[in-house]
């Protein structure tokens, strides 16, 4: 009886496990910083380089807005497991969903973005 009871609680923190590291990408998330060569910038060095904060808002629809620099362009995204491919002025990009962070990896540098609460 044991063993059920222990196979049964397996199960169940696998599928929460899954259902967990699943969750859609909507909302609102922020780039928190980049890392370029071994050197991370952030914080208000961050803002100096993108002239304020960059927003990423990812809508049910699979419509994408990205803020930036005061401006605003309109994008697409989807979803794959943790896989999220956002596609905005003609530029497909594919991130890394971890929890409340996402990773995107271009080039030689990392970007992490995190929600906002």
């Amino acid at each position: 009886m044991s063993k059920k009871i222990i196979a049964v609680l397996i199960t169940a923190v696998m599928f929460l496990f899954t259902a967990c590291n699943g969750q859609k990408v909507t909302g609102t998330w922020t780039l928190q910083s980049m890392e370029q060569n071994g050197t991370v910038v952030e914080g208000d060095e961050l803002d100096a380089i993108y002239g304020g904060d960059i927003e990423y808002i990812f809508n049910s629809d699979g419509t994408l807005t990205v803020k930036m620099m005061g401006q605003e362009v309109q994008g697409e995204w989807e979803q794959t497991d943790n896989t999220i491919t956002i596609t905005y002025n003609g530029l497909v990009s594919k991130l890394t969903k971890n929890g409340d962070e996402l990773t995107l990896e271009q080039n030689d540098m990392t970007f992490k973005i995190v929600k906002v609460k």
